[in-house]
């Protein structure tokens, strides 16, 4: 699964608590997409993916094996040549966007100390790895000429610059009450609304989260510090529940004291039943409560919380 950007960042972050000061022993491309980095710090041994698929365009550790082709790809022998024992100094991230930057500090041909930054720009179809030294593109897995973009090349020798996108504002970035007073301009549903109003949060990630709980009760819970209300939450677990919590906590200072009735916002959030449950759920992803208890009627309401909702949605999708 592609990441956004909120996502990557809470990567990225793992990623540097484990990899900082770690040293490259190996380099692989198993795949034409694909780059493996083997690094080893003083109590242990990763290995690093790279990958720039457009479906599956990731950063991440991992314990699969690959299959080495007999010839290193051309990308693959450069990246030996400039990375081959070099350190990573810094794991940073471009701000609201998918990208993110391992800075190597290596020695060159000529003996002398130089920073190598590899960037990996985790964009679908546009994916990408890009080499570079002093603002400069030494190389690029995926070569971008004139004929194949008139906005942005990556070709060696050129300087390196940064995809253009939306001037919307970051999402861990943004003041609380700016995102709900953007978002509420936009006659979308709440998840639609919350993506086209900043960067770095995907659909999947938005529609997972609203799934199970009101904008309410998501802003209550990042101002109580409740972590534990968004591992409800598919595929959020309590390491990234912590990390929302401690990304929105500052920015929802002030919420629980607006007016907000605590107890209220909790029984709207969680109904007793998976009916309820499921109702408050396609409510939240824009739907009215008509609409939501035509979806449902008819459905078994002792079937899951989730599957519900499946059936309700792909029901709403035929009637259209």
């Amino acid at each position: 699964m592609a990441l956004d950007a909120a996502t990557l960042a809470l990567v990225a972050d793992e990623l540097n608590k484990t990899l900082l000061d770690a040293k490259i022993d190996k380099i692989f491309e198993p795949t034409r997409d694909e780059v493996v980095l083997t690094l080893r710090t003083r109590t242990d041994t990763f290995r690093l993916l790279l990958s720039a698929r457009s479906g599956s365009a990731r950063v991440c550790l991992t314990k699969e094996t690959f299959e080495n082709p007999l010839t290193p790809p051309g990308f693959c022998m450069l990246l030996r040549k400039h990375l081959t024992g070099g350190r990573l100094i810094a794991l940073r991230r471009e701000p609201g966007d998918r990208i993110v930057y391992f800075d190597f500090r290596c020695t060159n041909e000529m003996g002398d100390l130089v920073t190598n930054t590899l960037a990996a720009e985790l964009m679908g179809r546009y994916s990408n790895l890009v080499l570079v030294q002093n603002g400069r593109i030494i190389d690029a897995l995926k070569r971008v000429d004139f004929e194949d973009s008139e906005v942005r090349q990556l070709l060696p020798g050129l300087p390196y610059t940064l995809p253009p996108k939306p001037a919307r504002p970051d999402f861990l970035a943004t003041d609380a009450a700016d995102l709900v007073a953007a978002a509420c301009q936009k006659d979308l549903p709440v998840a639609a609304a919350l993506g086209k109003t900043v960067s770095g949060v995907g659909p999947k990630a938005g529609l997972a989260i609203l799934s199970v709980m009101t904008p309410e009760r998501i802003a209550l819970a990042a101002a109580g510090g409740d972590h534990k209300a968004f591992t409800a939450a598919p595929g959020v677990g309590p390491k990234l529940a912590q990390r929302i919590v401690l990304e929105l906590k500052d920015k929802m200072k002030g919420v629980g004291a607006a007016g907000v009735d605590a107890s209220a916002l909790g029984a709207v959030a969680a109904p007793a039943s998976s009916a309820g449950q499921a109702a408050a759920a396609l409510v939240s992803l824009g739907y009215t409560g008509a609409e939501a208890a035509q979806a449902l009627a008819g459905l078994d309401p002792a079937l899951p919380v989730q599957e519900l909702i499946r059936l309700a949605l792909q029901g709403i999708g035929k009637r259209r």
